[in-house]
């Protein structure tokens, strides 16, 4: 896999929102919080939480905030390793104002330090941009370093222009870029057409077009997106956001989750919707400050609410898994695509809306870039939920059995989504075990190869969902969640791709015996087989057939199995945050 170079700003934020309507030259009530920033750097984040390798180019001061900026970026996951330390020289740091809807009325910025990424750093650093396979840029760049940039790096360059009065400064050299994201009144700059109808927008995105940009992203705040490219032009709609947290970052958001897309080899209109809905988890997560600052969360699915269990159990049952979390000292994180809007916790409302499940769709990899450019609504699988939890920088997720390897597998070829997410994508996923419909031998096989770290959470062996056992042994049996959390440390901070999986037997009390439950699988297979029930489908219709034919006493195991999943979860996510 190559990687993507980011060349840019990188900062120390304070974000400040108040309680109540701001007085102008006077003292607010409000809260305050510290967070890593820079536009580059957040894209650069955002990229490497979807998966990408991402190196940064920026400078930073030899002082507290610098060391702070180098070691949140690593842990995130970004390559640091050509990032300048200069003596003598303060960190970036930026200061933004909120009302109490989260729209940021003011911003300050001390940037002094970004007139080091000169041109001069731009030629020590040529090999890394030329062998990237594109760099990402921001308009914090001086005209006299982009120039230099776009004569040295014949990759395909992307640009997020920040401001109006950098965009000013970059108008001359606009066409030395692949791809530009900006807003409205960035738009107006760069093409000198004024942008107050959508007829207008046209023709300014066709003015840098003609100036050699080959797509422009135009973000329209409220009102979605606008794409114009060789395709054509795409108007994304977005819908009003409920219980907005921070407008701040969304952006950034979508301009990664457009790259990402663009890289995966999504259809235009698709690319559209992925980075919309990736600037949408910035805004909607009702546990963003949570997540900024470092506090334990854990991501929970909503299929198994949806399509796992009946209405108003699933409701209880939710409202018990989040309970339980919280009382291990972590933040519950149950995420959800509602009207296109993808969602990294839920109110009560939409939680409720979730476990009726009146046209509730269940959701893989596959169908998220249609569920968001269509405003459907949908569950959250193994593989969309870890998605949406790395997105949101969520590294631990609980639920009740993963996906894996069908019988008849090396026949059908038929290999649940959720593995291939554990290969890619960094979360940690606790379960009590591959669900026993599954061929489980040849799922940890699939795991081994596309190595994926496989623990047992205090045991030898891996369990079979409602069995404490399956047979098969793991690859080490972790003592402890702190046990757990120090290996993940380990796999990330080395750079290593993908999740883990972690396998917390069923407690005993409520386990089933092996073989009775192996009997009543076969049987329930056979239906399958009998009703033509293939895909997506296959595991709700057996879930459901096998709570009827064992009375109910799978569904009272499946539950406690998912109550001891979550609490073992959210003592991971404890140790972790340490």
């Amino acid at each position: 896999m190559g990687y993507i170079a980011g060349i840019g700003g990188a900062n120390m934020d304070i974000h400040g929102k108040s309680d109540r309507q701001l007085i102008m030259r006077d003292s607010n009530p409000g809260s305050l919080h510290t967070s890593l920033g820079g536009v580059c750097r957040n894209i650069c984040e955002n990229l490497a939480r979807l998966g990408e390798n991402v190196r940064l180019i920026t400078v930073v001061g030899d002082d507290v905030q610098g060391r702070g900026i180098i070691e949140g970026c690593e842990k995130a996951g970004i390559d640091m390793s050509a990032t300048r330390v200069l003596r003598g020289e303060r960190s970036s740091s930026y200061i933004s104002i909120m009302d109490g809807d989260g729209d940021m009325l003011l911003a300050m910025s001390d940037m002094h330090i970004i007139k080091q990424l000169n041109a001069k750093l731009v030629d020590e650093s040529r090999d890394l941009l030329c062998g990237a396979d594109l760099v990402v840029c921001d308009g914090n760049l001086s005209a006299q370093t982009i120039e230099r940039l776009a004569q040295v790096c014949d990759r395909p360059l992307y640009l997020d222009p920040v401001s109006t009065a950098w965009a000013r400064e970059l108008k001359p050299f606009i066409g030395c870029f692949d791809t530009v994201k900006p807003n409205r009144m960035e738009l107006e700059v760069l093409s000198g057409c004024p942008v107050d109808t959508k007829e207008n927008i046209v023709l300014a995105c066709d003015i840098l077009r003609g100036k050699g940009v080959r797509r422009v992203f135009v973000s329209l705040g409220r009102d979605g997106m606008y794409y114009r490219g060789p395709e054509g032009g795409i108007w994304g709609v977005s819908r009003p956001f409920d219980g907005m947290v921070n407008a701040t970052g969304a952006g950034d958001a979508s301009m990664a989750g457009s790259i990402y897309a663009t890289r995966q080899g999504y259809a235009a209109d698709e690319i559209l919707a992925f980075g919309m809905g990736a600037g949408k988890v910035a805004i909607a997560s009702s546990d963003e400050e949570a997540v900024r600052t470092g506090k334990p969360v854990v991501a929970l699915e909503s299929t198994i609410l949806s399509h796992g269990m009946p209405y108003p159990e699933n409701l209880s049952f939710a409202r018990e898994v989040e309970k339980i979390i919280r009382a291990q000292g972590a933040i519950p994180a149950t995420m959800a695509i509602i009207d296109g809007r993808l969602k990294c916790g839920l109110t009560e409302d939409e939680l409720v809306r979730m476990c009726e499940a009146k046209g509730v769709l269940k959701v893989s990899r596959r169908d998220l870039p249609i569920v968001v450019a269509q405003k459907l609504t949908g569950a959250t699988t193994v593989a969309t939920t870890m998605i949406l939890a790395n997105m949101a920088g969520i590294h631990i997720y609980a639920t009740g059995g993963i996906g894996g390897v069908h019988r008849h597998g090396e026949l059908t070829k038929d290999v649940s989504a959720d593995l291939q997410e554990l290969a890619h994508t960094p979360v940690a996923v606790v379960c009590a075990g591959a669900k026993m419909i599954l061929d489980i031998g040849r799922t940890l096989e699939y795991l081994e190869t596309m190595g994926v770290p496989v623990l047992g959470l205090n045991t030898d062996d891996f369990p079979a969902f409602y069995c404490r056992k399956s047979g098969f042994g793991v690859d080490y049996n972790a003592k402890t969640p702190a046990d757990v959390a120090a290996i993940a440390k380990a796999k990330w901070g080395m750079g290593l791709q993908g999740g883990m999986l972690i396998g917390n037997p069923v407690p005993e009390e409520y386990a089933m015996d092996f073989d009775q439950m192996s009997a009543v699988i076969d049987k329930a297979m056979a239906m399958a087989d009998e009703n033509g029930v293939k895909g997506k489908n296959i595991t709700p219709f057996l879930l459901a057939h096998i709570v009827e034919l064992t009375g109910g006493d799978s569904l009272k195991t499946n539950i406690q199995l998912a109550y001891n999943n979550a609490r073992a979860a959210a003592q991971i996510a404890v140790e972790l945050a340490k």
